[in-house]
């Protein structure tokens, strides 16, 4: 590339992904990098709140954020985060391109709990931040928006909640559902919340009104996982009855029924680029869809027990299978070939992601054993704010209380564990 053609002179607009309020118009050249742009977003932003200081003496002052921490913007393009390395041109933005922007806290994680409750952690102090006390029954799992001001948990009661991130105020009470809702996970704009439950059915609900919007009906087993595609127009669902679901989420009916496999569909992850389906699986594989048509692109075996989560790594083919096998697997799904396996744990391992980045991978695993009829505790381990949006739906995680808890991380390129912590 020349570099007459990097220093050309563009402009950006850059807009909130959860309102379309317009923040910033900011010139820039092509070749400069993500990093860059957000930062003349922040400036250009943070003139504007001062002279809107300066003329109106009733508006808020500048300060931080409730949550104690000052907010991070994540730029949105074409339907995944940018990486701040990136360059405009290398990520596509041209002259007269809209970004979106998405803000949120410092990062953050979500806990849920068989005692009825979620809490938010800091990641920075490691103290509770929030306790978002409602459901009468466990809570499986937690979610947080895109933007990170909203929290969804899915419970046993049969009832999903909406909350405040700042305030732990519950907003909506999601009620429809006949039986436990097993997963629930927000929209990338984070408009909408799909919710998964053991009366077989998928429901789409509005955030700003918590009103159900459709009911994704046609599976015959209750539904262990739902997910949203990159760009929002899809749901997966992933069923009991060996199968996993595509679903239009504005007319509500299914576009494409997966069959191949052979028992119980755990957990589905759409590419970043949302032109493929992962889906884990009881019978010990993992398989690649066609968004398109359906197709079963390949079958990625190798676990020797049954696949209970997978995820997409954010910006590049590779993918992570966790599995009870007391492994997890990192396979590129261009070559659909097994680049390594993750080992170290002694037990199942429930959960696999990816960070931000791509360049750590985190695992959870229940090691040791259990005492019999101990009582259970459900984890649930989500994205963190921060990251702008998820590749894969937040992993449950159930464990006997006594039990031993471990998460290791390990580098994608060479499989090491950097630590384990109990």
């Amino acid at each position: 590339m020349a570099i007459g053609s990097q220093q050309q002179q563009i402009v950006v607009t850059a807009v909130l992904a959860t309102t379309g309020q317009h923040l910033a118009t900011v010139p820039c050249k092509v070749g400069d990098t993500v990093a860059a742009l957000r930062q003349a977003i922040e400036i250009k932003t943070l003139e504007d709140m001062l002279l809107k200081l300066c003329c109106d003496s009733s508006a808020e002052p500048i300060s931080e954020d409730s949550h104690g921490f000052r907010e991070t913007l994540r730029l949105l393009y074409e339907g995944r985060v940018l990486r701040g390395a990136e360059t405009l041109l290398a990520v596509g933005i041209e002259h007269g391109t809209t970004v979106l922007v998405l803000r949120s806290p410092a990062p953050w994680l979500i806990t849920a709990s068989a005692d009825g409750t979620a809490r938010l952690w800091s990641c920075t102090t490691g103290e509770c931040i929030r306790e978002l006390a409602g459901h009468s029954a466990d809570v499986g799992n937690a979610a947080s928006s895109p933007d990170g001001e909203l929290v969804v948990t899915g419970s046993r009661d049969g009832t999903a909640r909406l909350w405040s991130a700042v305030s732990g105020r519950s907003l909506w009470t999601l009620s429809g559902h006949g039986a436990a809702i097993f997963d629930a996970a927000f929209s990338p704009r984070g408009h909408q919340v799909v919710t998964a439950s053991q009366d077989g059915t998928a429901r789409l609900w509005s955030t700003a009104s918590g009103l159900c919007c459709a009911t994704l009906s046609g599976h015959r087993g209750a539904l262990f996982s739902a997910c949203f595609s990159p760009d929002g127009a899809l749901v997966a669902t992933a069923s009991f009855d060996a199968t996993a679901r595509l679903w239009n989420t504005a007319s509500g009916l299914c576009t494409w029924t997966l069959l191949g496999h052979f028992d119980v569909v755990y957990a589905t992850a759409f590419s970043p680029d949302g032109t493929r389906l992962a889906t884990a699986s009881r019978d010990t594989t993992a398989r690649l869809w066609c968004i398109t048509s359906g197709e079963c692109l390949s079958t990625l075996a190798g676990h020797k027990d049954s696949l209970y989560s997978v995820a997409f790594a954010p910006c590049s083919g590779l993918l992570v299978t966790a599995s009870f096998d007391g492994t997890a697997k990192l396979w590129d799904t261009d070559s659909r070939c097994l680049l390594r396996t993750l080992e170290g744990h002694n037990a199942a391992v429930y959960c696999a992601a990816f960070s931000p980045d791509g360049d750590v991978i985190l695992t959870a695993s229940r090691d040791s054993t259990a005492g019999s009829g101990a009582p259970r505790q459900v984890i649930a381990f989500t994205s963190l704010p921060a990251t702008g949006l998820s590749s894969t739906r937040p992993a449950s995680l159930q464990m006997a209380s006594s039990w031993q808890r471990r998460a290791a991380t390990a580098v994608p390129d060479s499989g090491a564990v950097l630590r384990a912590s109990a």
